[in-house]
């Protein structure tokens, strides 16, 4: 039976390198099997098809599979109970090693309803003691949510609310190079998503890493 919480490559290597119980949770990118849309302000990235969690692995048929059935547990009222039995057992592993815990939500996927949201804010304050961490482009869902101390919002470029995204707070915006990227005034965090997770820099650039014939940026020329 899969998980909830689960590693990826650059999760996996981005907890490694800083000593840290790194996690990430997922769910089906923009559109599930049966139409239910998880990213409601996707832009660019939906329009283009170049969303990199429509990609690659994403698209095998297990791994979609898993995705999918992540996404069906968030429309249940016990999910929170069913995230804090996983998050439990992370903890109790944690603290034979002093070691911290970070979860990032969506590494695919969005807060694509209120309900859902609050079993997310539900989580977060049942755990004050982790840190979580989520890119995002409900820019005007989340204007007039007060989020909870112990979680770290970023507004992600390449939505259809860019213009109202406040640049003096986090946000990421895709570049087609680094050299671009470090040129914009932003720091480099495609291969360590802790960069924008516990970093303090507002700008947090990602490189494009999809197929090239897909490819999109958003950065302003």
């Amino acid at each position: 039976m899969p998980t909830l919480l689960t590693k990826n490559a650059k999760i996996k290597k981005s907890g490694k390198k800083h000593e840290i119980q790194l996690w990430n949770f997922g769910i089906t990118a923009y559109k599930t099997r049966d139409g239910k849309i998880t990213c409601p302000a996707a832009g660019i990235c939906a329009k283009e098809n170049g969303c990199y969690a429509q990609q690659g692995a994403y698209r095998f048929s297990n791994v979609a599979a898993v995705y999918e059935w992540r996404y069906a547990q968030t429309t249940l009222e016990n999910f929170p109970e069913l995230m804090q039995l996983e998050i439990n057992e992370i903890v109790r592993k944690a603290s034979k090693k002093n070691t911290q815990v970070v979860i990032r939500i969506h590494d695919s996927g969005d807060f694509y309803a209120l309900n859902y949201w609050r079993k997310w804010k539900q989580i977060m304050e049942a755990n004050p003691n982790i840190r979580f961490y989520a890119y995002t482009k409900m820019v005007r869902f989340f204007r007039a949510i007060k989020v909870p101390q112990n979680f770290k919002l970023i507004f992600s470029e390449g939505g259809l609310f860019d213009k109202e995204i406040d640049r003096s707070k986090p946000h990421s915006r895709v570049f087609g190079s680094r050299e671009e990227l470090l040129a914009a005034g932003y720091v480099d965090a495609s291969e360590d998503d802790l960069v924008a997770g516990l970093g303090d820099s507002p700008n947090i650039g990602l490189i494009y890493h999809g197929a090239p014939s897909k490819a999109w940026t958003t950065n302003e020329t």
